[in-house]
């Protein structure tokens, strides 16, 4: 097709001319394609064909110097700052995901959640603060509801990393290029975060109850870490390696109990399984987590972690992929002490969504016998007495930190594998 009737679609998607003018446009394409070609095609499937050629953010050209950097931070709201800091936590989010996070529950309606993240995320994008690609949604399975043509991804940008490296600790790993960004590894954060949503969603409905009394459950994002801030390295005191654990999430409940006086944070790993690995590997990396308790070195990511091991929270993608992994794990772990043996509870994402907080969908795998609990009795289950009773309340936030086990080179793991043969 002509580049000047394709450039004046493209423009027009893009929302530099109304709505009639693009219209006309995709009329004048449907007619050059029957008079040229001879094939006949709606004018909105045309439209529906530009709509899906965004055009993508363009890299920074400019080096970024302390005078840069300061120019780029100026004039951002508290709002726009916090919305960096949680992009570098989570390393990619939806932008509809972004809206319920940040914005649906301050906000009176849908449509101005939607115009006041748009105005917010327009002067990051244009500071390359954050980067914005685009997903075709058939390929992410954001649950039932939501009919997207166009997903908007957000990850962190070049000239965030000054800010997030001074006021969280960590660097966290930017994009340059839509070519960066893996459709696997994207779908799986994106997923993941549509289940942890959901459970945010369902504390923000009201308190809930637990024995009789009535709990706040809030999840801060500012305790919500991404797959990256969650990777953890250490030495496998069994294997004698040097192994590797690196859930979805790592997240931070606060929850309180007026009516008893407990205000305490409970975290836990969150492990999603789509379903595209095997059971032997999936029932491999949910072993390690028991090496990662024997060792103790949940604090080498967060230090208010340094005396307790997390819960993991695997969600499984139906409950017959749910019972294959239980019975590969059981296998795995028949020979490990109960002081070995990772704290697991799993569940199905369908279970989940429809249980939330207080039903009891959650089971654990290493025990046929263990009656179901919920996922709040699950977390104050696996969280020692003197850490509730301790500095973690309601009101702690977790920190992340640089990792300070650096993660081995390929001769490092060479030798250790001769080492271990030795």
């Amino acid at each position: 097709m002509p580049a000047k009737l394709y450039r004046h679609c493209f423009s027009a998607y893009g929302g530099e001319v109304k709505r009639d003018m693009y219209e006309r446009a995709a009329g004048r394409v449907a007619a050059v394609l029957e008079k040229r070609a001879g094939l006949t095609v709606a004018p909105r499937v045309i439209w529906m064909h530009f709509r899906y050629h965004r055009r993508p953010q363009p890299s920074p050209a400019e080096t970024m110097t302390p005078t840069r950097a300061e120019f780029v931070l100026s004039g951002l709201s508290e709002r726009q700052k916090e919305i960096v800091i949680t992009v570098a936590r989570l390393e990619m989010i939806s932008g509809v995901q972004l809206r319920r996070l940040m914005y649906d529950d301050h906000l009176s309606t849908p449509e101005a959640a939607q115009a006041s993240s748009a105005r917010d995320l327009r002067v990051l994008y244009f500071r390359h603060l954050v980067y914005r690609s685009y997903a075709e949604p058939e390929r992410v399975a954001l649950g039932p509801g939501q009919n997207l043509r166009m997903l908007t991804l957000m990850s962190p940008a070049r000239h965030c990393l000054p800010f997030i490296e001074e006021s969280e600790g960590f660097r966290p790993p930017v994009v340059w290029s839509e070519s960066h960004l893996d459709q696997h590894r994207t779908r799986r954060i994106l997923e993941a975060n549509e289940h942890l949503l959901g459970l945010i969603e369902a504390a923000r409905a009201g308190p809930i109850e637990i024995g009789g009394s009535r709990a706040l459950i809030t999840i801060r994002t500012a305790n919500w870490f991404g797959p990256t801030q969650s990777e953890i390295w250490f030495r496998n005191a069994v294997s004698r390696k040097v192994s590797q654990v690196r859930p979805e999430a790592t997240v931070g409940v606060s929850l309180v109990v007026p009516d008893r006086g407990v205000s305490a944070l409970l975290p836990f790993y969150y492990a999603w399984d789509p379903g595209w690995r095997s059971v032997e590997r999936l029932a491999e990396e949910i072993h390690a987590y028991g090496a990662l308790r024997l060792a103790r070195a949940s604090g080498r990511r967060f230090p208010e972690l340094e005396d307790q091991t997390p819960l993991l929270v695997v969600v499984h993608r139906d409950a017959r992929r749910m019972a294959a992994v239980a019975d590969a794990l059981r296998d795995r772990c028949r020979s490990l002490s109960p002081q070995e043996r990772p704290l697991v509870a799993s569940t199905d994402q369908t279970s989940l969504r429809a249980g939330g907080w207080s039903e009891p969908v959650f089971s654990d795998p290493l025990d046929e016998q263990a009656p179901r609990r919920s996922l709040i009795a699950s977390l104050a289950s696996a969280v020692p007495p003197r850490v509730t009773k301790g500095r973690l309340d309601g009101a702690s936030n977790l920190a992340c930190r640089p990792r300070e086990l650096p993660r081995p080179t390929h001769r490092q793991l060479r030798e250790l594998k001769r080492l271990a043969a030795a």
